[in-house]
């Protein structure tokens, strides 16, 4: 079954999403830095997930192909989680669902299983979620870069094999990044104290209550943008009835640093 690309209409916003295969549903919800988009961080499972479920992976607005924010604040979670139920409303019809959610969108999927009884199985990699010193990779990963170099340099720091760093992802996300007004855009988006906006993405107490879902924590060992010790076991502490599995050879993206892992963990998580 192929996935293809379609756009879906939220209130003023232009969401752009890929869809495809048949099955139990799952929303797919991408990470935050320079560039990002679904496609990006799950562009290596997407087709072989889709062979298995329906699957649907937006681009949160300001991101990817969606529309951006007419105003300010562009960092604005609230918006990102009305995006996230709009497409797990989409994608699931009332129907049980699942979620999976990379870096800041490990958070809001996080949240989603929190408000939504019918979310019954979360599988988030590199995910936010506690406070924790925020560490040079993530203040570069949210750092416009000026420069191929400088992104060449950033991007390293977030995947343990440099050799998927190659030059044909480098010249698409640099097309991605000199278009438009994108750069403006996003150094406004994570503008001032970068530890400040790494402190909104906290789950409450409450969240953290109101989560039942079965959930998986997969969590790269080079994570350097969240570090394994520092935020993801403090994560699964607070998330005792969640599976952790640290995967060796990993970056910050462990379905584009090891994908062939990811899918056999999925998998087996989804059923």
């Amino acid at each position: 079954m192929s996935v293809y690309e379609t756009k879906l209409k939220m209130d003023r916003y232009s969401i752009h999403t890929h869809v495809g295969g048949k099955g139990y549903p799952i929303l797919m919800l991408h990470g935050s830095g320079p560039g990002a988009s679904s496609y990006g961080n799950f562009h290596a499972v997407m087709g072989p997930l889709s062979r298995r479920y329906r699957i649907l992976a937006g681009d949160l607005v300001g991101f990817g192909k969606s529309d951006q924010k007419r105003r300010e604040p562009y960092f604005d979670l609230r918006l990102w989680m009305k995006e996230a139920q709009f497409l797990l409303d989409h994608v699931s019809k009332g129907r049980t669902v699942g979620v999976i959610g990379h870096s800041l969108s490990g958070l809001l999927a996080l949240k989603l299983a929190s408000r939504n009884k019918n979310v019954n199985k979360v599988l988030v990699t590199g995910s936010l979620g506690v406070k924790y010193r925020i560490p040079a990779a993530l203040r570069a990963g949210w750092t416009f870069p000026k420069s191929e170099h400088q992104f060449r340099k950033t991007y390293s720091q977030l995947v343990a094999d440099t050799s998927l760093v190659t030059d044909e992802f480098v010249a698409d996300r640099m097309k991605v990044l000199r278009t438009g007004n994108y750069g403006a855009y996003f150094t406004k988006m994570f503008g001032g104290n970068k530890q400040s906006i790494l402190n909104k993405c906290v789950l409450t107490s409450r969240e953290i209550e109101r989560i039942k879902c079965s959930l998986l924590i997969i969590h790269g060992a080079q994570d350097l943008c969240v570090p394994f010790d520092q935020a993801t076991v403090p994560l699964a502490n607070l998330l005792p009835h969640a599976d952790l599995v640290r995967l060796a050879n990993c970056g910050h993206g462990p379905a584009m640093d090891q994908p062939g892992k990811f899918l056999s963990l999925a998998r087996d998580f989804f059923g």
